[in-house]
């Protein structure tokens, strides 16, 4: 593995194991509205770029997300985008208003609404809505992140190494650990079934600290560490 590749690695991790500092916003400053849609939510984060200790730093101002709603779960992709950007201008208008901002995305929103030459309802009220505000550009968001899409077979674990990894790990562990205490006997004389063996298996797992990241999955997750009670004991 390059340097570039590890130096890439660690910036992801420390992006997923450390909170943003969220800024002040600044009225007089541009915004940026990074906004993507799935399947299942839509989510927003408006930026800014300010200067932190005498350097241009771009920086989170606030992040919203929600599931979509039962009639939006057949709308297509293009549809799903500019759902997730009305909903957002929608949302942080009290930001948006008046200034100007910039739409950042995985395809030309604002672009698509404005050159649809027979919208229907939908996107009639979509392209009403974001006229009031002033957007100045739309960009690629897998060419400004440096990404490119990669599809695979939903719930198909042959094709998704993140899940294949997962399984094989907890098959491990249920196998080994599982294996090992069903040999032994309680005080009272009764024998585990393994199934009553998972619950300490998942305490051990949930606060085991993984070897990529240096912390427990307890507290990527909710930020704490679990109270183990071993913890309860006072030192001699």
């Amino acid at each position: 593995m390059t340097q570039e590749r590890i130096q890439a690695y660690e910036k992801i991790k420390y992006a997923l194991t450390n909170a943003p500092l969220l800024l002040m916003p600044d009225c007089k400053l541009p915004f940026k509205l990074y906004i993507d849609a799935c399947g299942e939510c839509l989510g927003a984060a408006l930026h800014q770029v300010q200067i932190v200790n005498d350097k241009p730093y771009e920086g989170p101002i606030c992040f919203i997300s929600r599931k979509i709603k039962t009639t939006e779960a057949s709308y297509r992709a293009i549809q799903m985008e500019c759902i997730s950007l009305v909903w957002a201008l929608e949302k942080l208008h009290y930001y948006l208003d008046g200034s100007l901002f910039e739409v950042i995305t995985d395809c030309n929103v604002v672009k698509s609404l404005h050159k649809m030459n027979t919208p229907n309802k939908h996107m009639l009220r979509w392209q009403i809505a974001i006229q009031e505000y002033r957007v100045i550009d739309t960009q690629n968001l897998h060419t400004l992140l440096g990404t490119k899409l990669s599809f695979s077979t939903a719930y198909h674990p042959q094709t998704d190494g993140l899940a294949g990894r997962m399984i094989q790990a907890l098959e491990d562990m249920i196998r080994i650990f599982c294996a090992y205490f069903l040999d032994f006997e309680d005080s009272g004389g009764f024998t585990h079934d393994w199934c009553t063996l998972i619950p300490a298996l998942e305490l051990a797992y949930r606060n085991s600290i993984h070897a990529s990241t240096g912390k427990t999955p307890e507290m990527l997750e909710k930020g704490w560490n679990l109270k183990l009670l071993v913890d309860t004991l006072k030192k001699d």
